[in-house]
């Protein structure tokens, strides 16, 4: 045997396209095709000498569709997973071989003769590094027995009977492919009964066995088409709110809908994910309905959905948004899956997604009772929080917040207070029975409030949102047998006046819940403003209580009392106090600037025309003085005073008037004015005509310290003024150590100022009163 003969064997070299087998030397087209019955005729490859290759036999090996050895494709149903194919070999003598007048082949060249003769046959098997695309080969057992490829001498080309094996896929084929086939073959001739192993790779000369031949590598393509799934499902999600708050509830719907042609089973799950602070969080459920991440078994799938059928609603899933500060966004949608994979690959619908936007916190309130906090009183704080946009659910993902109130001060004072709970409310919490210790001395105390501790955040109010608690003793002043108004607008020369809608009454008092009630600030009368009205009950008695009239209200004489306190609708014009005084005057004594003791000077009016005077003393019986200051202010520093009178015919009257913009300071320290005291402002200007109640004569100022204006003041007349400063800190609403529970300053509306001789002037001059009776204190 010519050993050079048998190296042709060795090139079985693997390249794969398309179902082609190439050796490396030379390329050969021999292949399955379209001829009927077998293979193409290439004349060149056929017909002529091998190219290039001294060797007489050729080996051609190719795999094919089970059954279809001219096939290089096969078609098959969406989901199939094997595949039987078969591996067909051809061995073959070359043409400079062989005899033209022997026999043929179909479809082939006339062969003649076959030469030479000495060649019996051959045999192959595959050995090892069994490999395929996207999968594996199974069911070789064929492939690794040895097949023989006996010689025909009727014809030059032999072929071996189809060897079958199973391309196994991975996964369910769910789209075409081309898959690659290789493993290790080794291949012999049969010559007088003796082996020759291909050479390369050998080894050369005869051996006993196929299996001590060397292996060498093949490779084949081969196209899998895959045919589309008799259903298609395809499925959308939506939600019925593109946004939402926590402890509300969202409702997600799924549609379904087959695209056939046949009827769909199917199985599917709902999912669920959150995003916290925007990072996504496990889906939910995170298993498919085994609780394993598989799908259940078969008759745990859906009915049949036929085919071109929808359900616009096939499945609804409720979820409540978890009431987490940093919860932005939920988003759900379905996955389904087909009875099996024939039928379809699993899928899933688009996510729909809602925003998550957090109840929006806001400080609602803070109040202390009694409203006025003094030192050396315990007393109870209430506050209040906001959430825009909670909803009740809300509140039970609170895990355990709570209110709670810190007050801070001097003097070491700091106390907490904790709420133990929260109460369930769709949009506010609050709680008013946080108590606190007296605080021990007077100054500003922090107020700090909020939510503390819950699962939807800390809310902390403070200052400068929340003022600070003003603590200090409370001075406060009352007005009795008498009325008080602001807001009456001062007469000017052409006799119109402009009103002050913005002037107001507020005092200090402890209100409807104090003992007694409506203790301190306060008319026993009434209280027109045009302005509000605040801290000062009407109808009040001295010592606080009711004097009868709209008894337990604290507004009964208050107008207006409706809706709010004040506001008053209008009120007549302040008179022209000076106008008059001098206009009545039977006559006029000039009184230059300087300082007066009033009971050295005579009855009668006085004027005077530029800089301040400083007055006091006491006015004798039946002595009637008027003051007009014109171009100045009034300084009163000390006592006023009436001498005693047996009778009305002696009462004693005093009236100082100050106009054109002139003030009346009165010194810290006096504590007794009789008369009226009347201050107009500059009727072009608006401005002065202020009555202040703590000057300090060293400083020429008014003065704001406590020490200094300790002291008490009562008036026993009247006081009209375009500003009231009541600067006086003696007393307060709660009598602690040495303060004591009075006004700081009291107004008595007394009868000197009408019941004295002269006092009721009219166009046809001084009238006397018949009879004067005291009728009980309401208007």
């Amino acid at each position: 045997m010519n050993k050079a003969k048998i190296k042709l064997f060795l090139t079985v070299l693997a390249v794969a396209t398309a179902g082609s087998f190439m050796f490396a030397k030379p390329a050969s087209a021999l292949n399955p095709n379209d001829i009927p019955g077998g293979m193409r005729s290439d004349i060149s490859n056929y017909d002529g000498p091998c190219p290039g290759m001294p060797e007489k036999y050729a080996l051609y090996t190719w795999i094919s569709p089970s059954g279809q050895p001219t096939q290089t494709s096969l078609t098959v149903p969406y989901g199939t997973q094997d595949v039987n194919l078969d591996l067909n070999q051809l061995v073959f003598v070359c043409r400079q071989y062989v005899n033209t007048n022997g026999a043929s082949y179909p479809g082939l060249p006339q062969d003649g003769t076959v030469s030479p003769t000495a060649y019996n046959g051959s045999i192959s098997k595959a050995t090892s590094g069994f490999s395929a695309t996207n999968g594996s080969l199974q069911n070789i057992g064929g492939l690794q027995s040895q097949n023989s490829i006996f010689r025909n001498n009727g014809t030059r080309y032999w072929f071996s009977n189809p060897v079958q094996f199973t391309y196994h896929a991975n996964s369910p084929m769910t789209s075409s492919q081309v898959v690659i086939v290789s493993f290790n073959q080794k291949f012999a001739n049969i010559f007088g009964g003796g082996i020759a192993c291909a050479v390369p790779p050998g080894p050369s000369g005869y051996v006993g066995s196929l299996d001590n031949c060397n292996e060498g590598g093949v490779g084949f393509a081969i196209t899998i088409n895959v045919n589309s799934p008799q259903w298609s499902l395809s499925s959308n999600a939506t939600a019925n709110r593109g946004t939402m708050f926590p402890g509300e509830t969202a409702t997600f719907n799924y549609s379904l809908r087959n695209n056939g042609p046949d009827t769909a089973s199917f199985q599917y799950v709902t999912r669920v994910q959150e995003y916290i602070g925007g990072v996504p969080q496990p889906i939910n459920p995170v298993s498919r309905p085994n609780g394993d991440g598989s799908w259940p078994v078969p008759n745990a799938f859906e009915p049949g959905l036929p085919g071109g059928a929808s359900v616009s609603s096939y499945s609804v899933r409720s979820y409540t948004a978890l009431a987490n500060p940093n919860l932005t966004r939920v988003c759900s949608w379905i996955e389904y899956a087909p009875r099996s994979s024939s039928n379809g690959a699993p899928d899933s619908s688009r996510q729909a997604c809602i925003t998550v936007s957090q109840p929006v916190p806001s400080c609602a309130s803070f109040t202390t009772n009694p409203t006025v906090v003094e030192p050396g009183v315990p007393f109870t704080a209430a506050a209040s929080v906001t959430y825009q946009n909670a909803q009740a659910a809300f509140w039970t993902y609170q895990s355990g917040g709570r209110l709670f109130t810190t007050i801070t001060g001097p003097g070491g004072y700091n106390v907490d207070r904790l709420y133990p709970g929260v109460p369930p409310s769709a949009s506010d919490i609050s709680y008013s029975g946080f108590a606190f210790p007296a605080p021990p001395t007077s100054g500003l105390y922090t107020v700090t409030y909020g939510i503390r501790g819950g699962a939807i955040g800390n809310i902390t109010c403070t200052a400068p949102l929340v003022p600070p608690i003003p603590i200090g003793y409370h001075p406060y002043f009352r007005v009795d047998a008498g009325d008080v108004s602001a807001g009456a607008g001062f007469t000017k020369a052409d006799g119109t006046c402009t009103a002050s809608t913005a002037a107001q009454i507020r005092g200090s008092n402890k209100g409807s819940s104090g003992s007694p009630a409506f203790l301190g600030a306060g008319a026993q009368l009434g209280a027109l403003a045009l302005g509000a009205i605040s801290g000062f009950p009407t109808s009040t008695n001295e010592g606080g209580g009711s004097s009868g009239v709209g008894a337990g209200t604290g507004s009964g004489l208050t107008f207006a009392n409706t809706p709010s306190l004040g506001s008053f609708g209008s009120l007549p014009c302040m008179r022209d106090y000076a106008t008059e005084a001098l206009t009545n005057a039977s006559t006029i004594s000039p009184l230059a600037a300087g300082s007066y003791n009033l009971g050295t000077l005579a009855d009668g009016t006085y004027q005077v025309t530029s800089g301040d005077v400083t007055l006091r003393g006491n006015i004798p019986q039946g002595r009637k003085v008027t003051i007009v200051v014109m171009g100045g202010n009034a300084i009163i520093d000390g006592d006023i005073t009436y001498g005693g009178y047996p009778s009305l015919s002696s009462a004693p009257q005093f009236k100082l008037i100050v106009t054109n913009g002139g003030n009346i300071k009165i010194k810290n320290d006096v504590t007794e004015l009789h008369g009226a005291y009347i201050a107009l402002p500059n009727t072009t200007t608006g401005l002065g005509g202020t009555v202040s109640t703590c000057y300090d004569t060293t400083t020429n100022t008014d003065s704001t310290d406590y020490n200094t204006c300790n002291y008490k003041l009562t008036f026993y007349g009247a006081v009209v003024a375009n500003t009231l400063l009541l600067e006086r800190t003696f007393g307060s609403l709660t009598a602690s150590g040495s303060t004591v529970r009075e006004p700081a300053e009291t107004f008595n509306n007394t009868p000197e100022l009408w019941a004295a001789p002269g006092s009721n002037t009219s166009s046809t001059g001084v009238q006397t009163y018949d009879s004067i009776i005291s009728l009980p204190p309401v208007l």
